[in-house]
């Protein structure tokens, strides 16, 4: 009887001893994952960092482009060069190509050079 006695103490060793190790590598495993998951949050949060600072600096970009094209002098040179428009006293003259190479530098005068009628 004393000998049966020591096998169930012996089995029932091991079996808490597989339960603590169940137990260990359980809490080991619970551990690891938030490990990983808090290092792939702190990954997204230095990347997502990274490109708010990248739009940042291109909204100061745009900025400073959306006030030059609303200066005066913008604006008159975007007048003057695509629109072809004058100031109301001035002349406009418009050089045209030589007809034949070596020919002069024909030169046509217009005030007027959108043709506008009234």
């Amino acid at each position: 009887m004393g000998n049966s006695k020591v096998r169930v103490r012996k089995q029932r060793l091991k079996v808490g001893m597989l339960l603590l190790c169940c137990f260990v590598l359980w809490v080991g495993y619970i551990f690891g994952k938030g490990v990983v998951s808090t290092y792939q949050l702190n990954h997204d949060i230095n990347k997502r960092n990274l490109e708010m600072k990248a739009i940042k600096m291109r909204n100061d970009v745009l900025r400073a482009e959306i006030e030059h094209m609303q200066s005066p002098e913008y604006i008159e040179r975007i007048a003057r060069e695509e629109l072809g428009l004058v100031k109301p006293d001035e002349t406009l003259y418009i050089l045209s190509q030589p007809l034949v190479e070596g020919a002069g530098i024909s030169v046509e005068k217009s005030s007027n050079p959108a043709g506008i009628t009234d």
